[in-house]
């Protein structure tokens, strides 16, 4: 089937834009498929922790 899948960054996209998005999408009859959240957030103490062990180990 055709449709859009919409790919937006986490922690970047404000939802206001998105909003705004899937509105005009929806009025111009594009088909959604889905939404992918793209990237991380990285404000988790154990993810600060992967990046200080990985970059140590290097």
């Amino acid at each position: 089937s055709n449709g859009l899948m919409l790919v937006v960054g986490l922690g970047k996209t404000e939802r206001e834009a998105l909003s705004l998005a899937l509105d005009d999408l929806s009025m111009a009859g594009v088909p959604m498929l889905g939404i992918v959240g793209n990237g991380d957030q990285a404000d988790s103490y154990y993810q600060r922790y992967y990046d200080y062990e990985y970059v140590q180990s290097r």
